[in-house]
């Protein structure tokens, strides 16, 4: 195990830096007046104060979001504590332990765990193995001591099936013993998913049309709060709630800002930078395709029984992370965004480290290109904030070609 010791006395400072990060939560309430938009920010502070973090003893840790949450959820009833690695703050825990070139998710994933020691003691950390860098984190886990269990995920989505079955029937016998309870029915689990999925849904639809109350960033948030929740149905009740908040707001004419989609690496609260920027030039986020979650982005097929093995079916066939040889699943998902929310252009975001999105920039910039005629902006950044300055004058750059777009456009339409 490493010396907590040294962890512990750099807590105060992590605990400042995690803090200064979480003032972007208040540039979020200035920006969105809507009332149920404060329990998710307040959530999102929650999640990452390291006083609170050492109150905590989760049975069950999920390093990422690569794993279907039904599984977990039908053995506890409760969330696991995912651990998805959004903080700076949380890198400088584990500088020492990892390479410089370590992408910053997997730093911030080790860091936070290595902040939160005291809960190798009773915790099963489950890993899945979509990067290199995953596989990494796992032995070094294990060789501090921690409970570790891999869950391999297959190269190659459409031919995987059966191994990434095997791969779930495995982990529910090991949760079976972690937890000391028998195997349960998946039904509820999976039901009550889709429930989640239904509200994610609805508010994703009413709050994209309505960027003039809420934002990207805001937007973004509530949406990935779902892995900052311990009690999902207090979660669900106030997803509800906001989404009935914004379904009430008279309407407004449509704005003629220019609309952005992110798609590629990951972005987790807290560093948002790249939406921050987008809505100080005046950008419209209009949609983030996010690998997280996929699985809730449409009505999931299980045939005629809610089993294991269905469970596992459909979680791979949505499946949109780095892991696959043929990500089929995220040009799907762009291809629908795009016929969606019908955006102006599209940032590829990559964070160092993180080569496996740019092999399927290599791969699907010809397909946005070419048929559906819209720019892509690749921008490569990390958590550091030395970059913000000359990545606004890019964006800012790549707005003002959008807007002339848009103007040639609206010239020969009137023509």
């Amino acid at each position: 195990m490493k010396d907590t010791t040294a962890i512990n006395l750099n807590l105060e400072s992590i605990n400042a830096l995690a803090q200064q990060e979480c003032e972007s939560i208040e540039k979020m309430r200035v920006s969105c007046s809507l009332q149920g938009a404060e329990y998710f920010l307040e959530l999102a502070v929650q999640y990452f104060d390291v006083d609170r973090i050492q109150k905590q003893y989760p049975k069950v840790i999920v390093l990422g979001t690569a794993l279907p949450p039904e599984i977990v959820y039908a053995f506890t009833t409760e969330n696991p504590l995912w651990v998805f690695g959004g903080s700076r703050a949380m890198t400088t825990v584990s500088d020492s332990d990892v390479p410089r070139d370590t992408d910053p998710i997997s730093r911030s994933m080790l860091g936070y765990l290595q902040a939160a020691s005291h809960m190798a003691k009773n915790a099963l950390v489950i890993v899945p193995i979509i990067s290199d860098n995953q596989r990494k984190l796992a032995y070094i886990l294990q060789d501090q001591g921690w409970k570790v269990e891999c869950v391999h995920v297959p190269a190659y989505a459409s031919i995987g099936g059966d191994c990434y079955n095997d791969e779930m029937e495995r982990l529910s016998g090991v949760l079976r013993a972690h937890l000391g309870k028998r195997v349960p029915s998946f039904k509820g689990a999976t039901l009550f998913m889709e429930k989640v999925g239904v509200a994610i849904r609805r508010f994703t639809e009413l709050s994209s049309a309505r960027s003039d109350v809420i934002f990207g960033s805001v937007r973004m948030l509530v949406q990935s709060s779902f892995f900052m929740a311990q009690d999902l149905q207090k979660w669900l009740t106030h997803l509800e709630k906001l989404s009935d908040e914004l379904a009430a707001l008279p309407e407004t004419p449509a704005s003629d800002t220019p609309k952005l989609m992110i798609v590629g690496s990951p972005i987790y609260f807290c560093c948002y930078k790249i939406p921050f920027l987008l809505e100080d030039i005046g950008v419209n986020l209009c949609s983030y395709v996010d690998p997280g979650l996929y699985r809730f982005d449409q009505p999931r097929k299980f045939g005629k029984r809610i089993t294991l093995s269905s469970i596992a079916k459909a979680q791979l066939g949505y499946d949109m992370s780095g892991a696959f040889i043929d990500n089929d699943a995220l040009l799907a998902k762009l291809q629908e965004q795009v016929e969606t929310v019908q955006p102006d252009g599209i940032i590829w975001h990559i964070l160092r480290g993180q080569n496996e999105y740019d092999f399927e920039l290599l791969r699907l910039e010809k397909f946005i290109s070419e048929k559906m005629n819209l720019p892509v902006f690749r921008l490569e950044t990390d958590y550091q904030y030395q970059d913000v300055e000359q990545m606004r004058i890019r964006m800012e750059a790549f707005s003002e070609l959008i807007s002339h777009r848009k103007a040639a456009r609206k010239g020969l339409a009137n023509e």
